[in-house]
């Protein structure tokens, strides 16, 4: 909601308070942060914003949203420096191996068949 305040000054009108018009923004390059096992083009080919093309907030939106469905990443967050865009991710925990343990009225075979593993970013 933008406020206006209209004051008389010597005869004039002076408008003040006036929200401005969002403008799109332009990148030239990425810069991928906290990645470990996941590569930066990797990353990059998901994103939804690419350099030389405007992108606004919906844009971030978007490829905040895609990378978090790959099921990669615990946390993502991207910003803006100038020319440059900053992408951060936390990577979620891979696990290597499941054992049960203290299972006596079910066996290990049973419930392994019942524990759904998938590979990371399927």
């Amino acid at each position: 909601m933008a406020i206006a305040a209209v004051l008389p000054l010597s005869g004039a009108l002076v408008m003040t308070g006036m929200a401005t018009v969002a403008q799109a923004a332009v990148i030239s390059s990425y810069d991928v942060r906290g990645n470990q096992r996941v590569d930066d083009d990797t990353i990059a080919t998901y994103l939804t914003i690419k350099p030389g093309k405007q992108f606004g907030a919906a844009e971030i939106d978007d490829s905040i949203k895609v990378l978090f469905d790959t099921g990669l990443f615990a946390d993502v967050d991207i910003d803006r420096s100038g020319s440059v865009l900053i992408v951060t991710v936390v990577e979620n925990p891979i696990i290597n191996s499941i054992e049960f343990l203290g299972n006596k009225k079910i066996k290990s075979e049973i419930l392994i068949q019942v524990v759904v593993l998938r590979r990371a970013g399927c």
